[in-house]
């Protein structure tokens, strides 16, 4: 098997437990009306986000390039057009198919929603430090739309990087400067999030709280190349370096689990990369086994059209699915939500082999 066939299977393993802990996020009130344990489940949608950056940012680290980028505009839209295309159909359709259950749920279309509606469709609504426009109709699209942003950079990224020669203590300067710009970035969005707060009682922080603390594409990014730099680095270890790396991954969540850090996120994202990385290619039986498992390399197979579905079935249930007792609800969302991403790929597939046939 060669070397970048076994990472990629072990890969689907890790993206089956993203996209699952992203759906038991979305779906607490399915599972249990104790507000504390919906609470709970609620935080690992941001560990599920961070798992998918940061094995996006592995696999750009581990392919080999076909040509250094120039790292134009035009190149940035044609990247993310190659990878936009499998999935723009089915944002399309989710947001005619929530605009339905709007419908039918009562709740007018009017002038906010055709605007809301133009940032939805040009998958820029991440964009916009606004709460009601990031999450408008089919919620968690928002992280399409910061995945465009993230795909624009990469050819210029790749073209900065390429070139660079990744010498251990380089690659630990470029993942300190990270981090660093990371907690800079925190601090300054907490302390104005406090002062508007405080004295401007009329202003909803919370509408741009979020982004600037989560929803921010420049945040998403610069997950996306900590992980980059991450598996540069773990790349150039040799076996008592990996054991650093582990050491130190164990290290911080034990520190954000018993008395936390300072800027804990920044460190939590720091940790489930270098632990995304020692787990693409780790080499253990068992864990491969149950990475490599028929069942979670289906559903990773399938995750990006979990991810667009959830919400608008989720939707649906909530309006209309009353009468379904919980935790049964829970168990219907995940049927229908895996019976129409299996209809999404089939379709797509079947699509893209006719047009191969042409």
């Amino acid at each position: 098997m060669m070397k970048r066939e076994y990472i990629l299977k072990n890969i689907q393993g890790l993206r089956a437990i993203a996209i699952a802990m992203i759906f038991v996020a979305h779906t607490g009130s399915f599972i249990t009306q104790n507000e504390q344990i919906q609470a709970f489940l609620s935080q690992f949608g941001g560990y599920g986000v961070t798992l998918f950056l940061s094995i996006s940012g592995l696999l750009l680290a581990d392919k080999k390039q076909k040509g250094i980028y120039d790292g134009t505009i035009v190149e940035g839209i044609k990247y993310t057009w190659n990878r936009i295309r499998k999935l723009y159909w089915l944002h399309v359709l989710m947001w005619i198919v929530v605009l339905g259950i709007n419908h039918f749920a009562g709740r007018e279309f009017g002038a906010k929603q055709i605007i809301f509606s133009i940032f939805n469709l040009t998958l820029t609504q991440d964009y916009i430090p606004f709460s009601g426009i990031i999450n408008s109709f089919n919620g968690p699209s928002w992280y399409l739309s910061m995945c465009t942003f993230i795909w624009l950079l990469t050819p210029w990224f790749i073209a900065k990087v390429e070139k660079t020669q990744f010498t251990l203590p380089k690659t630990v300067v470029y993942i300190s400067e990270i981090l660093l710009l990371r907690i800079i970035w925190l601090t300054i969005a907490k302390w104005f999030i406090g002062v508007v707060d405080s004295h401007h009682v009329g202003i909803n922080v919370s509408w741009f709280a979020d982004w600037l603390t989560y929803f921010c594409p420049l945040l998403c990014f610069g997950t996306y190349i900590l992980a980059f730099f991450v598996r540069k680095l773990y790349k150039g270890c040799k076996r008592n370096g990996k054991t650093c790396m582990i050491f130190i991954a164990i290290l911080i969540f034990s520190c954000k689990l018993s008395v936390g850090l300072w800027q804990s996120s920044t460190f939590m994202i720091l940790a489930i990369s270098i632990v995304v990385s020692l787990l693409a290619d780790n080499g253990n039986k068992v864990i491969d086994f149950v990475l490599q498992n028929r069942f979670l390399s289906n559903i990773g197979n399938l995750s990006s059209y979990i991810f667009l579905i959830h919400g608008p079935v989720n939707f649906a249930l909530r309006d209309f699915g009353a009468a379904i007792p919980v935790p049964i609800k829970f168990f219907v969302s995940v049927l229908i939500t895996l019976l129409l991403s299996i209809i999404a790929s089939r379709a797509y597939k079947g699509y893209v082999i006719k047009k191969e046939m042409k």
